[in-house]
Order: structure tokens, then C-alpha cells, then sequence
């Protein structure tokens, strides 16, 4: 089954002009058409500037294409009537931990924040189960609930930014280069994680990122995507 549908998707930006001159117009996205199967990965490589980040803020709903339609479960998240209203089963891994994280906030409290559009269907026992068996997932202790985003490291935040996304239940996660800031040795543990998860809560994943060999470790399909066009590479694995 179909869980996203990417058509023709288009998206601007408005530089800022010389002194003179009229601000500049830059096709990010060029008629971007592509989805992504129930419990599947999709990749999508490229250069840093060539769209990827922007590609993956559209679907997510944080930024508005110029033009296209993008469909989730059959249902039309873009073009809409008014504001785009999000959507609580997608959700996004930012390639830094500090988007998503408050540094305010105790590790505990900022996972549970996931819960928050559940919040009136899924009790207080139930979230802290839940957190707690998250922990347990990712390798994480369960006192690292009670301590702040600063007194983590890169890796240790990185898989607190991915049990909050899993907390809210998410049929789509999108992850936008969630590897590229950590050394290699945690990068290598990061994936080797994406990969656990991915088979244990069959989620559906759109990988954003320009590693190769990461993306034949993790993807089914993939896409190249170069100065804004995307091409739909061969099934890199046989789906599971």
C-alpha cells in the first residue's frame, strides 16, 4: 500500500539582492515525483544544495511547496484550504539534535512532549512505559530521563531526538541526514539502530542523506536528487 505520494512537487526561495539589484529567484525543487510503500525505506541522495533538506521540510509540512500535491494514507496534505494543519504520524529526525530538543527541558519531559497530540488517548502509565521501553531499545538507561539535552553526548542525543519521533507512533519517519554530525564509530551505531527499528516497528522510512553506503545498508529504493530533479534509482535490496 501506498503511504506517500510526492507529485510534481516545486519549491522557490527569494535570495537577497546586491546593492541595486532585485532579490534573486532559485528553483530548489524542479516537478519532484516520487513514494513511498508501507514498512519500506526510500532514500534520497545528493550533494549538500541540492534540495534534499527542503524536499524533506515540505513533506513534513514545515515549509510550503510552490506547487504539486503531496498525498499521505490518500489523504491531501498539500495544496489545502488555509493552513496546513500537521500531521501527527509523520514525524522528522533533524541531522541536529538541538531542532528538536529544548535544552531547558529534562530528557523525560521533552520525550513525553511527543505524546502530545495522544495526549487524551494515551495515559501517564502508559507514556512512561512506553518512554521506558523506548530507553530500552536505543541502549539508553533510564536515568538519562532526568538529565538535560547539554549534559548528553551527540550520540546520546541523537537517539533521544528518534524515541521522541517513535512516541507519537509515527507510519512515516523522515530523517534528514541523522548521522552526518556524529564521529564515525557513532555514526556506524546510529544506523545499525535506524536498522533495528526500522524491522521491529515496521515504520515507513524517508531517508534523506549524500552516504551511499549508508543508504545500501538501510534503503529498499532510492532516489538522486541534483540541483532540484529527482531520478528514481533500481530497488537497492529486495523488499522485506
Amino acid at each position: 500500500m501506498l503511504l506517500l505520494e510526492v507529485e510534481n512537487l516545486a519549491c522557490t526561495y527569494t535570495t537577497g539582492g546586491t546593492l541595486g539589484h532585485n532579490n534573486a529567484q532559485r528553483q530548489v525543487l524542479r516537478d519532484v515525483t516520487f513514494s513511498v510503500s508501507e514498512g519500506t525505506c526510500f532514500g534520497i541522495l545528493g550533494p549538500s544544495g541540492s534540495g534534499k533538506s527542503t524536499l524533506a521540510r515540505c513533506v513534513a509540512g514545515l515549509m510550503k511547496p510552490d506547487s504539486g500535491s503531496i498525498r499521505f494514507l490518500g489523504t491531501m496534505l498539500w495544496p489545502v484550504a488555509g493552513a496546513r494543519k500537521p500531521e501527527p504520524r509523520i514525524q522528522m529526525v533533524f541531522q541536529a539534535s538541538s531542532l528538536s530538543l529544548d535544552p531547558r527541558m529534562r530528557i523525560g519531559d521533552s520525550i513525553e512532549e511527543g505524546f502530545f497530540p495522544f495526549r487524551h488517548s494515551v495515559g501517564p502509565r502508559e507514556r512512561k512505559e512506553r518512554i521506558t521501553r523506548l530507553c530500552s531499545e536505543v541502549g539508553l538507561p533510564d536515568e538519562i530521563l532526568r538529565r538535560y539535552p547539554g549534559e548528553l553526548s551527540g550520540g546520546q542525543r541523537q537517539r533521544v531526538a528518534i524515541i521522541r519521533s517513535l512516541a507519537a507512533h509515527p507510519r512515516l519517519l523522515i530523517l534528514d541526514e541523522p548521522t552526518s554530525s556524529l564521529d564515525p564509530v557513532t555514526q556506524s551505531i546510529i544506523l545499525s539502530l535506524l536498522v533495528s527499528l526500522h524491522k521491529e516497528f515496521r515504520v515507513s522510512l524517508l531517508y534523506i542523506t549524500h552516504d551511499v553506503a549508508s543508504a545500501e545498508v538501510l534503503c529498499d529504493r532510492i532516489g538522486i536528487l541534483d540541483d532540484g530533479i529527482l531520478s528514481i534509482e533500481e530497488t537497492v535490496r529486495p523488499h522485506r
